[in-house]
């Protein structure tokens, strides 16, 4: 959990997931999968594999951080402001640097 805060200390967000120029984050990236998949097994009332399901309190800790439990939601949410951007600025060409709409610039280099 310590990881994750300062995953989103260093990136503003708690996006962990496995991904080319973030090797560094893969322990992360795996652990934040394993409770993404925990919270969709409770959410659904299935078992996460052999692991122990998520607590309430769990869930209640990693939300207060803003963690990401589900990144298609996230993508979503992505690409609706990038939408907006292109209504703004008239393309979807975000700059790295920008940092409007919690870091558009950055989810969109990827």
């Amino acid at each position: 959990f310590n990881e994750l805060l300062q995953y989103k200390e260093k990136f503003g967000n708690t996006d962990v997931a496995v991904r080319k120029g973030f090797e560094e984050y893969k322990q992360l990236a795996n652990w934040a999968g394993l409770m993404r998949r925990k919270f969709k097994a409770k959410q659904t009332g299935t078992k996460a594999g052999r692991t122990t399901g998520i607590t309430d309190d769990e869930i209640k800790k990693l939300a207060s951080v803003g963690f990401s439990f589900s990144l298609q939601d996230d993508f979503d949410t992505r690409f609706k402001h990038l939408l907006e951007f292109k209504k703004e600025f008239g393309h979807t060409k975000v700059p790295v640097f920008y940092t409007g709409f919690n870091n558009l610039g950055r989810w969109a280099k990827r």
